[in-house]
């Protein structure tokens, strides 16, 4: 029953990809701590996981910050940078969602900063509108600047 289900990953339909991941969430939850235990659960689990993981990418924008919500919660991922990092590299890949690892992790890694409280506030005192920007000049001849670090064969390599 459980492949029939995740094949609604697929559904051109959002509202039936929404049941689905609502499901899925709830098996991701109940079957965790079953899943190191018995091998059904484990299997279950994966494929409520592996769901979940493509949920990320989801094309439809409120789908896709749903499933975020559900990862980003701090029983599924910690709260400190390092260790959701850590958190992110042991329990988030999967080989179906190997092409939007990269993507999703670093999303949720960065959606982190929203919870620093000087995230809303502004960079600059000033808008760049207002800035007053003046030429410079910047030295690009770094072969007689540094010719102890040029790299060895450098005259081989096409030079612009």
């Amino acid at each position: 029953l459980l492949p029939s289900v995740a094949a609604f990953s697929s559904h051109p339909g959002p509202e039936c990809r929404r049941t689905m991941y609502d499901i899925m969430m709830w098996l991701y939850d109940n079957y965790r701590e079953e899943a190191v235990q018995q091998e059904s659960a484990g299997r279950v689990f994966g494929m409520a996981k592996d769901c979940l993981l493509q949920g990320l990418s989801d094309e439809e924008s409120y789908l896709r910050l749903l499933v975020q919500n559900f990862w980003s919660h701090e029983t599924r991922l910690p709260t400190g940078t390092l260790e959701r990092l850590v958190a992110m590299l042991e329990c988030m890949h999967s080989p179906r969602t190997e092409p939007q690892y990269l993507s999703y992790c670093t999303n949720l890694l960065l959606e982190m900063t929203s919870r620093s409280p000087d995230f809303s506030r502004e960079v600059f005192q000033h808008p760049l509108s207002e800035c007053r920007f003046q030429d410079i000049h910047i030295d690009h001849s770094w072969k007689q600047r540094h010719a102890a670090m040029t790299p060895m064969f450098v005259e081989t390599q096409a030079t612009h």
